[in-house]
């Protein structure tokens, strides 16, 4: 995660599923996490699309992940099918 902090940076993230009664650096936030999570997923081989769906069914229960980690344990969870 280190190693990949500088290359998402340049990552671009959809927004479009973020909720909106958020305030607007709680939607940075929560998107940072989500790239670094995603770009995490992606290089471990991951495809993009495999990513997103995992990120964004980790969130479905109405969790709200306050870290890289957090988020990164719940989707690597969705993924392995616990």
């Amino acid at each position: 995660m280190i190693e990949l902090k500088d290359k998402l940076k340049n990552i671009e993230v959809d927004s479009s599923h973020l909720e909106f009664a958020m305030q607007p650096a709680e939607v940075s936030h929560e998107g940072s996490i989500i790239a670094e999570v995603e770009g995490a997923l992606i290089s471990l081989g991951y495809k993009e699309r495999e990513a997103q769906q995992a990120i964004k069914a980790a969130k479905s229960n109405g969790n709200t992940f306050a870290d890289t980690q957090g988020l990164l344990k719940a989707t690597l969870q969705q993924l392995s099918g616990f």
